[in-house]
């Protein structure tokens, strides 16, 4: 999926306005002034706060599709519920239906986790493609130096500034086999005088599918911070 589904900003959107509604009461309901801002504070109770904090905590978990809203979502709902039991049977301002009807929206809201679109990204993180670093198709000779057998001459299929996956004609180019986690050197050039040389962790290993080839995808480790930089301009300035 190359962009975010648009229910986690319907979500997130939500979240921030109910957050915002905690000033927002106490300006309508005390008749305060946007400026009074101390005054409209301290109308806030510290179970607002903590359902607030809660909520903002949420935003960056949903916006990547994380696994941990498996752990906060059902937390957050528990927070809200105490937070509005407590409303319902000691305030003045909302009765005790209208915030049990309150929980079971938010509870609804948050069953977006359940979602078939959302629940894959959470189950398969390969999916959430809007998170994977700009990748640029490209050719680049690279020397493989592995832990075990004799350095390999490839070439590059393509390159982000975090990794590379490397194509190779045959696994008998390798004298030893490369497995998942593996840690390996790598080295090649970016033009004709900037030479990156780093390790590199072998994520994944596939026989030619689509218009992949048969290769390993690297992940580039110990970066320099002058390579990372080389590397950024490099594939963010040639995409075609």
């Amino acid at each position: 999926m190359k962009k975010r589904p648009r229910i986690l900003f319907i979500i997130v959107s939500i979240f921030l306005l109910i957050v915002l509604s905690f000033p927002f009461q106490a300006v309508f309901l005390y008749g305060h002034r946007l400026q009074e801002l101390s005054i409209i504070l301290s109308k806030i109770s510290l179970l607002n706060f903590l359902v607030a904090l809660a909520l903002l905590a949420n935003i960056p978990l949903i916006l990547r599709a994380s696994r941990w809203l498996i752990l906060s979502l059902p937390l957050t709902l528990i927070l809200v519920g105490w937070n509005n039991w407590v409303v319902g049977m000691t305030g003045h301002d909302f009765s005790s239906k209208l915030t049990w009807v309150a929980t079971g929206v938010f509870a609804l809201l948050t069953g977006f986790i359940f979602s078939p679109t959302v629940w894959n990204l959470i189950r398969e993180p390969k999916k959430r493609w809007w998170l994977q670093s700009l990748r640029r198709t490209v050719t680049l000779p690279m020397t493989i130096e592995p832990v075990r057998g004799s350095k390999l001459e490839t070439k590059t299929y393509d390159l982000s500034r975090t990794g590379a996956f490397v194509s190779l004609s045959s696994w008998d180019e390798l004298e030893y086999p490369m497995h998942e986690g593996d840690v390996i050197n790598v080295k090649f050039n970016l033009g004709t005088i900037n030479r990156i040389s780093c390790s590199a962790k072998v994520i994944r290993r596939t026989d030619t599918s689509g218009q992949y080839p048969m290769g390993i995808g690297l992940h580039f480790l110990n970066l320099q911070r002058n390579h990372d930089r080389l590397l950024r301009r490099f594939v963010e300035n040639n995409l075609p």
